[in-house]
C-alpha cells in the first residue's frame, strides 16, 4: 500500500475480536498488539449506505438516483435532521424550479441533535432554506410513509408520481418523490456481535469506549466512528475526527 511500509489488505469476514487477536470466518486468526474497530453504525438506507453492494454498482445506483430526482417536479423530504436539511438545499441549488418540502416532527429543524444546537444557528439555517424556496413544515408527521421500491438495496428515495400525503397537523403535501431522512434503522451495528457482552451497550448495541477510544474491559482494542457509544450525532464528518485522536494515542503506547 502506498505510504505504508508494511501492511496487508485482507478481505474476510470477522467472527470474533479479542484483546490481541481477531478470528476470521473459516478459523484463521490474525494477531496484533493493537486493534481498531471501525465497523460503522446502524444500517442506513441508500444513498447514505448500501451494505453488500459492490462500489461500481453503488455508482450506477447513484446515477439512477440523480435521474429520478431530476425527473420529479415536487419532492417531499421526511425528516429535518442534517441529512434532510442538506438534501433539501442541494436539490434546490441544483434544481431551483422544483418544489421541495421538509416535514419534521420536531418543533424546529435539527431538533434531534445529541448536543443541542445554538438557536441562532438553527434560525439561520431555516432562513437560508426559505430563501432557496424550500417549504418547511414543523411539528408534523406523515400519516403513512411510502415503502421502498424493490431493488438491490433498501432505498430512502421513493418515487410517488402525483401522490398526496396527509400530515398529522391536518395539512397535506403533494410529491412525485419522497426522500426518507428519519435516521438509521434500529438494527444493531455489525461490531456488536464481535465483542464480549460487557463491551457493548445492551440497549443500543453500540461499543462502549472511554475518553481514549479504548473499548471497555479490553486491552489494546480501540473503536472509532458510528459504532461507538460516544454521545454525538452520528455523522461522517464527526466520525472522521475520531481517527487523529486514536492515531495519536497509538503513537504514545
Amino acid at each position: 500500500m502506498d505510504g505504508v511500509k508494511s501492511g496487508v489488505i485482507k478481505q474476510a469476514a470477522v467472527t470474533r475480536v479479542e484483546s490481541g487477536k481477531v478470528e476470521l470466518e473459516g478459523g484463521e486468526e490474525l494477531t496484533a498488539d493493537f486493534i481498531v474497530m471501525a465497523t460503522g453504525g446502524p444500517a442506513y438506507n441508500f444513498p447514505m449506505g448500501a451494505d453488500g453492494v459492490p462500489f461500481e454498482t453503488y455508482k450506477e445506483l447513484l446515477k439512477e438516483a440523480q435521474q429520478t430526482v431530476g425527473a420529479a417536479s415536487s419532492i417531499l423530504i421526511v425528516g429535518g435532521g442534517p441529512v434532510g436539511v442538506e438534501m433539501a438545499g442541494e436539490i434546490k441549488a441544483a434544481h431551483p424550479d422544483k418544489d421541495v418540502t421538509i416535514v419534521n416532527s420536531g418543533t424546529k429543524l435539527l431538533s434531534a441533535a445529541v448536543a443541542p444546537l445554538n438557536d441562532r444557528l438553527v434560525t439561520s439555517i431555516m432562513r437560508q432554506l426559505e430563501a432557496l424556496g424550500v417549504r418547511v413544515v414543523l411539528g408534523a408527521r406523515l400519516a403513512e410513509i411510502p415503502p421502498p421500491p424493490e431493488g438491490p438495496v433498501k432505498t430512502a428515495i421513493r418515487p410517488t408520481p402525483g401522490a398526496t400525503f396527509a400530515l398529522s397537523n391536518g395539512e397535506s403535501v403533494s410529491a412525485d418523490l419522497v426522500f426518507v431522512a428519519t435516521g438509521p434503522s434500529a438494527v444493531k451495528p455489525a461490531g456488536a456481535d464481535l465483542l464480549p457482552e460487557g463491551a457493548v451497550d445492551g440497549s443500543t448495541g453500540l461499543i462502549k469506549v472511554n475518553e481514549y477510544f479504548l473499548v471497555d474491559g479490553m486491552d489494546g482494542v480501540f473503536a472509532i466512528g458510528d459504532c461507538t457509544n460516544i454521545r454525538e450525532t452520528k455523522m461522517a464528518y464527526l466520525a472522521g475526527l475520531h481517527t487523529p485522536f486514536v492515531v495519536k494515542n497509538l503513537m504514545q503506547l
